[in-house]
């Protein structure tokens, strides 16, 4: 039996209360946040905010779509938005969902959850990652990751030390902007899990104390598996508005050019 659905999620940990999150996330005030950086613009079309509301959504680059709250959980904090209209829909997907999750860690802390869930067509399948576990780990469990997000994502990798074990050290050029320094600190061949520090320039730049993506393969099937991308960081107060440039759509972007390369080699 084929596997037509499927998910995609990134977590971050925030350090404000999950309620003042969810100001933004449970709100039509997380579409004005994304404006001009991601897409070029929301029209709302029905509604203010809360279940039933329609929105016209126009990416940077592409035809429009329509989006539709189908969700608004005030109460345990989680928001559905479907695309009912265009977008992956003309590509052979029945259903895509975006789940928004803001969950308590502590007091002044929470953590933000967005969720991609769909289901595409059979023969439309190829457009979703089914591989086996083992064949994705040489991807995400190795400096090859870096080559794929080259160039699209990044102007170059230079490795200033190690072979892509704990303790690789990476010199990173953004398309625009400055190079950072990033240091592997795990990475767990068993467990099929790798941590990544920036530990000079980038988010250390902009008021952030911590920053570290954590990449993990877990296995759903014989010859299908979870990617999971987790960004994670700690911020100080004064300069907690700059939580907004922490890339969400990019790391799922990434996260699905992975899975189509591994697909397409597999």
């Amino acid at each position: 039996m084929i596997k037509t659905g499927g998910s995609i999620f990134t977590e971050m940990e925030v350090n404000v209360p999950a309620s003042k999150a969810w100001t933004i996330y449970g709100t039509t005030d997380l579409m004005k946040i994304t404006l001009p950086k991601y897409l070029k613009s929301v029209e709302i079309l029905e509604g203010d905010g809360g279940v039933g509301t329609l929105c016209r959504t126009t990416p940077l680059e592409g035809a429009s779509y329509l989006e539709k709250f189908t969700k608004v959980d005030n109460e345990n904090l989680v928001k559905e938005v479907d695309i009912v209209e265009g977008a992956f829909l003309d590509y052979g997907f029945n259903f895509y969902r975006i789940r928004f999750e803001n969950i308590a860690t502590g007091e002044n802390s929470c953590l933000t959850r967005t969720t991609l869930l769909f289901d595409v067509k059979e023969e439309y399948v190829a457009n979703v990652s089914l591989v086996p576990i083992e064949t994705t780990w040489t991807i995400y469990g190795t400096t090859d990751l870096m080559k794929i997000t080259i160039p699209k994502y990044v102007k170059s990798v230079e490795i200033l030390e190690g072979d892509g074990e704990v303790g690789t050290l990476c010199r990173t050029t953004p398309l625009e902007g400055a190079s950072y320094l990033e240091k592997f600190t795990k990475v767990d061949n068993e467990n099929l899990v790798k941590e990544v520090d920036i530990v000079e320039g980038a988010f250390l730049d902009y008021g952030f104390n911590f920053y570290q993506i954590r990449f993990e393969n877990i296995a759903t099937g014989e010859n299908s598996c979870l990617t999971r991308t987790t960004l994670l960081f700690d911020v100080k107060e004064e300069y907690v508005a700059n939580v907004s440039l922490v890339p969400i759509e990019t790391s799922m972007n990434i996260m699905k050019d992975i899975n189509a390369y591994v697909t397409a080699h597999n």
